[in-house]
Parts: structure tokens; sequence; C-alpha cells
């Protein structure tokens, strides 16, 4: 984990605070198992550990073990102890999230005959990486994803693909998509007297970004398009809110143009209030596995502009909670725009269905439900 979280080098007791995909994964399973009828031991490595294997107690109520890994580079090498683990596990379900990295090729074998589950995460082939992405996503995986008992997909897409190009059996597949607890995002604080805080009129139209700063996102893209319409709509904001490499480009661009707001990286108490003054979601991304910041700007009633691609295609439906257009097509992307910055009854109308579609399908006090129906199953 060093390598994604570098104050974790020579220190344990960090994964105790460690606030990653996973942990929130846990969480909320938790806090939805009513009759506490699981118990969570999250399993993480670490090479910089200096004893075999070290067990600690999340800030959230669960077991942490620890095992000590050997180099980051070798993924046999790295697996190993993890592999022991996996064998002398006899007990309880093998919930294994992530199968984009070779770690997850190498443990797969050991996973057959266990009740085990393999939870896809990100990862797809590129032609920039053809080298490792080849024979990892058309020769690798097509095999070790049929070692687990079950596969859980995020997105539609991905469930389709499984099937169709990887022949993997339907009766392994499991959709679960990302998930939010709905109650988490209430905000007492009415939309009127935000903005009167955040120094916005009840004229301004609000366009929201959230995510990673980067060119993948799109948010290139977003700006070029979002400058043009400046030209002609003197009452739009363009709000950003995280980090990235490309952070220093977004605060430039927003001290030499007024109407682009950059917020930083915000807490999600802070964030929940951005959505809350929000009129448009937009995320021009390239690629996304799923983007569970649309989950959360459907909650908040936001209509959604995005990308016909593998995670937005799963949750927004077109024309419905918003619009999906093609990767890096700022023309049309501007077209888009320019529909919903000029039609309020549009922006209500679409947020409030993404908003029902939010409560049925991507709501964590039904998806823990199937979550903990197939875990019953696999005993």
């Amino acid at each position: 984990m060093e390598p994604l979280y570098p104050h974790l080098k020579n220190n344990p007791e960090g994964f105790v605070n460690l606030d990653h995909t996973i942990n929130r994964f846990i969480k909320n399973l938790i806090k939805y198992d009513k009759n506490k009828e699981f118990e969570h031991i999250l399993v993480n490595l670490s090479s910089t550990l200096k004893q075999p294997e070290v067990e600690l107690t999340h800030r959230d109520g669960y077991k942490l073990i620890i095992l000590k890994a050997k180099s980051f580079h070798y993924p046999i090498e790295f697996s190993s102890e993890l592999i022991k683990f996996i064998k002398n596990t006899n007990n309880g379900i093998l919930h294994i999230h992530g199968t984009a990295s070779f770690i997850y090729d190498v443990i797969a074998p050991y996973l057959k005959n266990k009740p085990s589950i393999a939870h896809y995460r990100g990862g797809h082939f590129t032609w920039k990486s053809f080298p490792i992405s080849f024979p990892k996503y058309f020769l690798i995986q097509p095999i070790t994803l049929r070692f687990p008992k079950k596969l859980f997909v995020e997105s539609k897409y991905r469930l389709n693909y499984y099937k169709k190009i990887y022949k993997i059996p339907k009766e392994k597949l499991e959709y679960i998509p990302g998930a939010i607890c709905l109650e988490d995002f209430e905000v007492n604080e009415s939309k009127e007297s935000l903005r009167k805080i955040y120094n916005f009129s009840s004229e301004d139209v609000l366009i929201l970004f959230v995510g990673r700063l980067e060119r993948a996102k799109g948010i290139i893209e977003l700006i070029e398009s979002f400058r043009n319409l400046t030209n002609k709509y003197r009452n739009i904001k363009l709000l950003i809110a995280g980090d990235g490499s490309l952070k220093d480009f977004i605060i430039n661009q927003s001290k030499r143009n007024e109407y682009i707001i950059y917020f930083g990286h915000l807490s999600f108490e802070k964030l929940k209030k951005i959505y809350k003054i929000s009129d448009i979601f937009v995320l021009p991304t390239h690629y996304e596995s799923f983007g569970l910041v649309l989950i959360e700007a459907m909650a908040f009633r936001l209509p959604i502009i995005s990308t016909l691609v593998e995670g937005p295609m799963s949750i927004v439906e077109n024309g419905k909670s918003g619009f999906l257009i093609k990767p890096k097509d700022t023309e049309k992307l501007i077209k888009k725009l320019e529909i919903l910055i000029n039609n309020k009854e549009l922006r209500i109308k679409m947020g409030e269905y993404g908003r029902k579609k939010v409560e049925k399908e991507f709501n964590w006090s039904i998806i823990s439900q199937k979550i903990f129906e197939i875990y019953y199953s696999m005993f």
C-alpha cells in the first residue's frame, strides 16, 4: 500500500485511519448489518512492516490484519504471504477488492473451491500500455476471473462485457454498483442561504466539477468549453473541487478568469454544501469504471453531463437524468451546457429523475441487503 499512501511507510498504525474505497465499503456494510451477523476483517499488505503480521483495529471498529510483503515490483513475491493467508483460511468469505493488478491474478487460483468473491473496481485495456495490458486483459484475466465463486461488477457495461467477451458464466456474475448512504447527503441550510455565504446570487447558474484534476477527467475540455460560453452568458460560474496533477493549471485559470472558482480538495461536509448550491454537474471524463461523484450529484438533484464511457453509461440515463456525449467532444459539451443553462425547468426535471434513480438503484440500504443475501448463499 505504500506506493499509494506514502504515510504508511514504516507506519502500520497509519492503516487505522485509512479512508480508502474499501474502508468505506466495509463501514457501510457494518452500518446496515442491523443484527451484526457478520464480522469484517480487512487484510492489507505492507512492504515496510518489521514483523510478519500485525493486528490492529480500524477507527470504524473492525479488525485489521497487516501482512509483511516483499517487493512491490514482483507480484508473485509480493503476494506470497497473502497466498499463505488464503490457503490457511477455512472459515468465512474471501472478498477480494480489485482485479486490475497482477497481484489478483497471482492469488486467483487459490480462491478456487473456497467461498470467494472477486470485486472488479476498475482497470481496462489501453494501447498506451499495450505490452502490459494486452496479456493482462486478453490472456490472463479471462482465466483468473473464473476462479472465484462470485464476480462482483460495478457497471452493466462490464457485466455484459464479461458475459459476451470473456464468456464468464452468468450465474457467477453479480451486478453490485457503487452506492451512497442517502441519509449522509442531507444539508440543513437552504440553497439560498448557502449561496449568500459563498457570494453567489440566485440568478447565477453554477456548473460543478468534482474529481481528480487530470487530463483523463476531461477538465481541459470543460474549461475550454466554459470559456466559450462566458462570452455569451454572464451569469454562469464554473466551480471546481478536487486535487491532482493539474492543480496549478486550475489555480492559474481561476486567477485569470473570475468565472472559474477553485475550491481545492474539500472535506465531505463542505463538499455537500457545494453540491447543494450548484445547478449542473459535469464530468467529461475520457474513461471511468464507475463514477461515484455522479451518484452524489444526482442525490442533490443535479442534472448530469458526462460521457459515453463505462461508468457513466451505467448511471446516467441519456435525456432523462442528464446528457451523455462522446469524450473530448467540446462542441457537443457546449451545446448540452447551453440547453441546461437556458432551461431551468429541464434542470429540475432531470434532477428529480436522477434523485429517484439513486433512491432505487444506488442506495446503500438496498445494495447492502443484496450483498448480504449473496454472502448467505455462499455457505
